[in-house]
């Protein structure tokens, strides 16, 4: 059970760090968003942007919507598709149908919806159209203020790249600032009259905003003018936010380090504080392991307890075998092959305090069957049944429930080293997760993330040695199991030697159970018909019609029906130009968003 658990400890803490859990069944991603904004002399610009999805998974297209509040209006739309390097042209249609295009226009936005299926794959859209009024002539400057990405889209948006093109070049008084995600990179070129925007990852819900002021003579066609005078006005805003995003940069790089400090120290501590902990809680210690040798003694327990000592683990349907086994022999069921055709069995009833006794047998004799028997395909069929099926799987349950009780009390587990083994596995959890969240804090530090795989690579093996050094065997279930394991290698191994020479078949009957029990019932019954004739097998009681003699072999046909009934049930019911800044210079835009659908 433990194992199962440092088992799924390690594969989370990889999953995390290798990036492979994926939650969503149908997703994508926008692999480039490409942007040029050709600015004219009028003071309207043409968009084209280029945006590449990446699908995983079936769609119907994909949608983009334009806000224009604040601007004169959009036209002249057109949409392409790029797939597998073909450019196809969209066109408009309102027919809602394959590789066509709708748009939907108010004053405050342009709705535009790309039917195209496709399914695991990439698709570049390139949207292109022209937008009026969008620079605003001022007395002394002219004024492009513009959310070019706006904060509707519901995904990240990685390699954004935005070129701004003006209509001149040589503009000795260009500036711009960029507004948004604090992470991204603005180039200002007067001599190509050009500005360009580019972030490796913008966030989803993330408005990127371009505020750029230039001579009036750039854009002079322009009809949006005003009489005022605005460029110091739009300076010293500028520089106040400006101000205000090199100051949280600032705080940013600052508190990012000071929690790398303490994650790095955190696990130091912690792991200081696991070697401590391991030296001040040694436990029980295991002993050098002894040689497995042939053991011919059979086993003091019954054969489902023996089987729940050497595994473990709750009895399976191999030890309910062997213990239908065990009443059958004492007579206190009987069970008698249906046909030669059809690998059926009937099993009866010969004493009642077996129902008393046993909830299973009560489940199995009075609902299964009629009272007084049943036959193994009833029992098959009977896990589907709903009520039924649940009364049957629970009192299976009991049955484990009290065998794995049976074999606690032979005191063979040590529960101070159990109790010991759950700590060091708490140990392991916790300093994964503080060690997978100091990873990635330090992604970009190659140094610092080889310092810290080798630090928690000692940890693990320490932690690993310590939860295998401590035995959840107790020294009387060390001597138990080492018993049955000598004892089990004997029927492994029983192939090799003369089985009369070890003891007559009364011998031999009596391991039978065992054998069953331990998964090695084929191999003795193989012996068993190798080194006995029929006549001496025939001696055997109810294991030689059972077991050997038969048509059929009872186990094989036993352990099917009850795993059947039992997982049949669990089935069915279980100042100057400026880089990026914080704030908004109240640019249009803002609404501007997109996805796929």
């Amino acid at each position: 059970m433990y194992e199962k658990v440092l088992i799924s400890v390690l594969t989370f803490a990889i999953a995390i760090i290798m990036g492979f859990i994926n939650a969503n069944a149908d997703s994508y991603d926008i692999k480039n968003y490409d942007v040029n904004a050709a600015v004219q002399k009028d003071g309207s610009v043409w968009l084209t942007q280029k945006i590449r999805y990446d699908f995983d998974g079936s769609f119907h297209g994909v949608y983009y919507n334009q806000d224009i509040k604040g601007i004169d209006g959009v036209s002249d739309v057109s949409v392409e598709a790029i797939e597998d390097g073909n450019v196809e042209k969209i066109p408009l249609s309102d027919k809602k149908i394959n590789n066509t295009f709708s748009q939907t226009k108010s004053t405050s936005q342009l709705k535009l919806k790309v039917y195209h299926s496709v399914e695991d794959k990439e698709v570049t859209f390139v949207y292109r159209y022209l937008l009026h009024g969008v620079i605003k002539n001022y007395k002394d400057t002219a004024e492009l203020n513009w959310k070019i990405i706006g904060s509707k889209w519901d995904v990240a948006l990685n390699n954004v790249k935005i070129n701004i093109e003006l209509p001149k070049k040589n503009i000795t008084r260009l500036q711009a600032w960029t507004h948004g995600d604090l992470s991204g990179k603005t180039t200002v070129s007067k001599k190509q009259g050009t500005v360009e925007i580019s972030l490796k990852r913008n966030p989803a819900n993330t408005f990127v905003e371009s505020h750029i002021v230039f001579p009036v003579s750039v854009t002079a066609l322009n009809q949006n003018t005003s009489e005022q005078n605005a460029l110091k006005a739009i300076q010293r805003k500028e520089r106040a936010l400006a101000l205000e995003a090199n100051e949280k940069r600032k705080r940013e790089e600052q508190n990012k380090v000071f929690f790398k400090k303490i994650m790095f120290v955190l696990m130091i501590i912690m792991i200081a504080l696991w070697f401590l902990w391991s030296y001040m809680n040694p436990g029980n210690k295991g002993k050098k392991k002894r040689p497995i040798v042939h053991s011919y003694e059979i086993p003091r327990l019954s054969p489902e307890v023996t089987q729940v000592i050497y595994r473990n683990k709750k009895p399976d349907t191999a030890a309910f075998s062997a213990f239908i086994l065990k009443r059958a022999a004492s007579h206190q069921i009987e069970v008698k092959e249906l046909s030669e055709k059809k690998k059926d069995f009937n099993i009866i009833l010969r004493d009642i305090k077996l129902i008393h006794n046993y909830g299973i047998f009560r489940e199995m004799f009075n609902n299964v069957g009629d009272g007084n028997q049943f036959t193994l395909s009833e029992l098959k069929r009977f896990g589907k049944k709903g009520t039924g099926g649940k009364q049957l799987f629970d009192a299976y349950c009991l049955w484990q429930k009290n065998i794995v009780k049976a074999a606690d009390k032979t005191g063979y587990k040590d529960n101070q080293n159990i109790s010991l083994r759950k700590k060091a596995l708490a140990w392991l959890i916790a300093v994964t997760l503080v060690g997978v969240g100091t990873l990635f804090l330090f992604a970009n530090n190659f140094l610092m993330c080889g310092l810290l795989a080798i630090l928690y690579t000692v940890f693990l093996f320490s932690c690993i040695h310590y939860y295998r050094s401590h035995s959840l065997y107790s020294e009387k279930g060390k001597e138990l199991k080492y018993q049955i394991m000598c004892f089990r290698k004997m029927l492994d191994d029983i192939g090799n030697f003369d089985m009369k020479k070890v003891g007559d078949l009364v011998l031999w009957e009596q391991i039978l159970p065992y054998a069953v029990s331990l998964g090695l019932a084929s191999k003795v019954i193989a012996a068993l018909r190798i080194n006995f004739d029929a006549a001496e097998l025939s001696t055997m009681g109810v294991y030689y019609p059972l077991l050997i003699g038969g048509n059929w072999n009872f186990n094989d046909a036993l352990t099917t029906s009850v795993g059947s009934a039992i997982t049949n049930y669990n089935s069915s019911a279980s100042g100057g130009s400026g880089g990026f800044s914080g704030g908004s210079s109240g640019g249009f835009g803002g609404g501007s968003g997109g996805g796929a659908f």
